[in-house]
């Protein structure tokens, strides 16, 4: 009996130091979890504030492109800083959702697509400027302005939902 006596402040530490231990780790990996939410969140943001961007740095050069056809001023082209902007934005969005979500391969992929082929136009209009119509570059314009929107949607829902199923938000 006076063994057990001697034992017992030992077994009482030794259990004690296996509860806490189990608390810390349950406690700990919920807020990991709580974490890697916050930066899953914070991840689909950056990914809809910079899809929201090219969206507009697009927008703001097909202004520019059809202000400067209305003026038959080509300088006003070459001096916007849009397209550039436009362009880098995409390629960090891109960058973004091929690295932080794999799954929208193929949206990426139509993405890039409808882009060449805006940028594609651009580059079309500029090279034959005192022959592109207003009319025909306006109707052009708008629908792959469209398109691009379009597009863009689709992905922000997508990061939404997956957002919503992954965060429980």
């Amino acid at each position: 009996m006076l063994e057990i006596k001697e034992f017992m402040p030992f077994f009482q530490t030794l259990l004690g130091g296996a509860l806490t231990f189990l608390g810390v780790y349950f406690v700990q990996r919920k807020s990991d979890r709580r974490e890697n939410d916050k930066l899953y969140r914070e991840t689909v943001q950056q990914a809809f504030e910079a899809l929201n961007r090219v969206e507009t740095l697009y927008i703001n050069e097909a202004i520019v492109f059809y202000k400067a056809i209305r003026d038959s001023n080509l300088g006003k082209i070459k001096e916007s800083v849009f397209g550039e902007q436009a362009s880098e934005c995409s390629d960090k969005v891109v960058a973004l959702l091929e690295l932080y979500f794999p799954f929208m391969e193929e949206f990426i992929e139509e993405f890039c697509e409808i882009e060449a082929e805006l940028v594609n136009y651009h580059n079309e209009v500029i090279d034959s400027f005192n022959e592109v119509d207003l009319e025909t570059y306006n109707k052009e314009s708008e629908r792959l302005s469209d398109v691009m929107a379009e597009k863009i949607a689709q992905m922000k829902c997508l990061l939404s939902d997956m957002m919503h199923k992954k965060t429980n938000f």
